[in-house]
C-alpha cells in the first residue's frame, strides 16, 4: 500500500524561514505547499479548500498578515476546521490572540527542527482523527435524532469512537460535535481511568511508544475492568452528556483553555478544543471525574 502524504501550506513572506522549514521537514511524509503572503494562500485556499491537511501560517508578513488570514479562514466552513500553525517571533499577546481566533498550535522563532516536526506531526494527527471521525457520521442516520435519553458504558478508544459516531448522530450538527465529544471520550479513558498523567502521555509520545503503552495499561490491574458511563439526555431546550469516569480525578482548570506555555506541546488540547467548538457549556464536578458537556436547541 502506497503512503498517504500529508498536504502542509507553509506561509511566511520570509524566504530564509520558507527554506528552513522545508528542510526540517524533508524527511517527513509531507508534500509542501509555499505561499509568500496571506493573499496568494487565500487564493490557493479557495481554489482547493479540501487540499490541504495543516497550515504553516506566520502572523507579521505584507498585503495580508496572519490574523487576517486565519479570520477568513474561520469564517470559511470547509475550511474552518484545518488545523493552523501559528508563526510568530514574539510570544505573549500574538499567542493569546491567535488562540482566540482558533488557531490551537503555536511555534515561536527560531524554532529547532524536533519541535517543527513534533508540532506538525501532532496537527496532522489530530486532522486525520477529526475528517475520519465526520466522514463516518456523515454515513450516519438521522433518526437518532429521535433518541430522548441513553446510558451507555465503554472501556478502549475503538470503544470510544464508536460511541461517538453514534452520539454525534443524536445532535443537530454532528459534524461540530464529533471533534470535542471524541476528546472528552478519549481523555476519560487515558488520562482518567488509565490515571496516565499530563507529563507521562508527553514522553509516550515523544518516544513514540503511546500506543503499546495505552494497550499494556488497559490489561494491567486495576485498570482492567473500569469502564466509562456516558447519560445522554434530551431536554427541550438542550442537550445534555454526562461522562464519568472511575478514575482518581485530575485538576481539570488549566485545561479548559489553551494556556500558551503549553501551546507547542504535542498533545493536551483536547478539553479546550471541544469547549471552544463543540458544546455551549462544558462543567467538571468534583474531582474531575465527571464531565457535563451541553449543547443549546433553542
Amino acid at each position: 500500500m502506497s503512503k498517504q502524504w500529508a498536504s502542509i501550506l507553509v506561509i511566511d513572506d520570509d524566504t530564509d524561514n520558507r527554506q528552513l522549514i522545508a528542510e526540517f521537514l524533508s524527511d517527513e511524509d509531507y508534500q509542501l505547499h509555499m505561499a509568500k503572503d496571506g493573499g496568494i494562500a487565500w487564493d490557493m485556499l479557495q481554489q482547493n479548500p479540501e487540499g490541504y491537511d495543516v497550515l504553516l501560517l506566520d502572523l507579521l508578513m505584507p498585503n495580508m498578515g496572519g490574523m487576517e488570514l486565519l479570520s477568513l479562514i474561520k469564517d470559511h466552513g470547509p475550511l474552518k476546521n484545518i488545523p493552523v500553525i501559528l508563526l510568530s517571533g514574539r510570544a505573549g499577546r500574538d499567542i493569546v490572540a491567535g488562540i482566540n481566533a482558533g488557531a490551537f498550535y503555536y511555534l515561536t522563532k527560531p524554532f529547532d527542527s524536533d519541535l517543527l516536526r513534533s508540532i506538525v506531526k501532532t496537527a496532522v494527527a489530530d486532522q486525520r482523527k477529526y475528517a475520519k471521525l465526520q466522514q463516518e457520521i456523515k454515513r450516519g442516520l438521522k433518526t437518532f435524532q429521535m433518541m430522548r435519553q441513553g446510558e451507555f458504558f465503554y472501556r478502549t478508544l475503538a470503544e470510544a469512537n464508536v460511541l461517538t459516531q453514534f452520539l454525534s448522530q443524536a445532535c443537530p450538527n454532528p459534524e461540530r460535535v464529533v471533534l470535542g465529544l471524541s476528546e472528552l471520550l478519549i481523555n476519560a479513558v487515558e488520562h482518567g481511568n488509565l490515571e496516565i498523567s499530563y507529563k507521562e502521555k508527553t514522553h509516550l509520545l515523544e518516544q513514540d511508544t503511546w500506543q503499546e503503552a495505552l494497550e499494556h495499561r488497559l490489561k494491567q490491574e486495576p485498570y482492567q475492568d473500569r469502564q466509562v458511563k456516558v447519560l445522554f439526555q434530551r431536554f427541550s431546550d438542550r442537550l445534555s452528556f454526562t461522562i464519568t469516569d472511575e478514575g482518581q480525578g485530575f485538576d481539570w482548570q488549566p485545561f479548559l483553555r489553551i494556556d500558551p506555555e503549553r501551546c507547542s506541546d504535542n498533545h493536551g488540547r483536547g478539553i479546550a478544543m471541544a469547549s471552544v467548538i463543540s458544546f455551549d457549556k462544558l462543567e467538571y464536578k468534583g474531582k474531575g471525574n465527571e464531565v457535563v458537556a451541553t449543547i443549546k436547541l433553542q
